[in-house]
């Protein structure tokens, strides 16, 4: 906090950030602009605050059926003082500007603090990262911030952090896995081969399969055409798992 404190410049292209970005996305929402993502998110995070499953009325299921992002729930709170989908708005803003300060701190003893200026500037302004910003809201406004101190704790070997935010990360969406295998060959190529071992097994780990549980009890169950015999599923079990097949043989 003392380093942030001692650089005003970063705490004012943060703000800035922020402003800028929500402004935006609040103006576009306002004006009709926003799509299913912002209501997908925003009843379910509205069904949190109540301590309630995240239901989609528009999709007919819950969210975690669909993808895993249990860290959404983390907004909850923020419903409690304003139950509005802009809250959702301000925090994505809020989110993707935070994630310029470890950018500018990991460039910082590398490129000085003039170059880490301009660096964190260019991300901040950077097309994809504000694309993302302005796009209604989603789970992966998390990724930026957690990915950047994934990479700044492993940077100043700082394990306990480090494995906090991989374990966050793990929980924004099952697909942020890979990134985390490429962590881990990351962390190989520094030598760092305990860590690295124990990074790349999450691929195959706890996530996956906590998405497949998702997805089994919170996803509908259907039925394809044809899908009544058990030779359909003989037939076609390379591409119909048994836990989204409804005939008698399978249910």
């Amino acid at each position: 906090m003392r380093r942030l404190l001692a650089e005003p410049v970063l705490l004012a292209l943060v703000g800035l950030s922020v402003v800028l970005d929500a402004v935006a996305s609040i103006i576009r929402h306002v004006n009709l602009g926003s799509g299913l993502d912002l209501s997908f998110f925003d009843q379910a995070v509205w069904h949190y605050s109540k301590f309630q499953a995240p239901f989609s009325s528009i999709l007919g299921k819950d969210l975690l059926g669909d993808h895993f992002h249990p860290l959404v729930a983390v907004l909850a709170p923020l419903y409690w003082i304003w139950s509005d989908p802009r809250m959702l708005l301000i925090a994505q803003a809020v989110l993707v500007a935070a994630s310029i300060v470890p950018v500018f701190l990991f460039a910082k003893p590398r490129l000085g603090r003039v170059g880490a200026y301009l660096l964190a500037a260019a991300y901040a302004a950077f097309w994809g990262l504000q694309v993302g910003a302005l796009y209604d809201f989603h789970e992966l406004a998390f990724a930026p911030l957690l990915i950047a101190l994934t990479i700044f704790f492993a940077d100043r070997r700082r394990w306990g952090w480090f494995w906090l935010s991989v374990a966050l990360v793990l929980l924004v969406k099952e697909d942020l896995s890979v990134y985390v295998v490429f962590l881990g060959v990351y962390l190989l190529t520094l030598r760092e081969f305990p860590i690295s071992r124990t990074v790349r097994a999450t691929r195959t780990g706890p996530t996956r399969r906590s998405a497949r549980i998702c997805r089994m009890r919170f996803g509908p169950s259907f039925a394809l055409p044809g899908a009544s015999s058990p030779s359909h599923c003989r037939t076609r079990r390379s591409a119909t798992p048994r836990w989204r097949c409804s005939c008698p043989s399978c249910s």
